[in-house]
């Protein structure tokens, strides 16, 4: 399986609606990830070691300046429902930073890049 130690994935994902939830989530789907080798910023991870350091709008910002060193985006949940999620997808089109994949509420990839990188068939091995 090839490793790519020098991609970034970040990944983004409703938060405040119910954070520990989210967090299984988004750890189920960090998961699936490394193991396909990528590297994975998790801002919901972040979030345990600094609860108190950021206002909503902080963290979106936060995620914002994080997200600009990533090459690619993933999503993952009811990604559609949170309206930071969305900023940051958005903000990954006009930064052109491709959306590498979605994922469900359970880490199953429901979508995936065809960008020449790796087939669907290789992500659910």
């Amino acid at each position: 399986m090839p490793v790519y130690k020098d991609k970034v994935v970040y990944l983004a994902g409703p938060f405040t609606s119910n954070p520990a939830e989210n967090r299984r989530q988004a750890g189920l789907a960090a998961q699936t990830l490394r193991r396909l080798g990528y590297a994975v910023i998790v801002p919901h991870f972040e979030s345990i070691l600094n609860e108190d350091a950021l206002d909503g709008i902080g963290w979106v910002r936060h995620g914002l300046e994080l997200l600009k060193k990533c090459d690619f985006i993933a999503l993952f949940g009811d990604w559609e429902r949170s309206s930071g999620t969305r900023i940051e997808l958005n903000n990954s089109v006009h930064w052109g930073i491709p959306l590498l994949a979605i994922f469900d509420t359970e880490g199953a990839p429901l979508f995936v890049y065809s960008g020449g990188q790796r087939s669907a068939e290789s992500w659910t091995a």
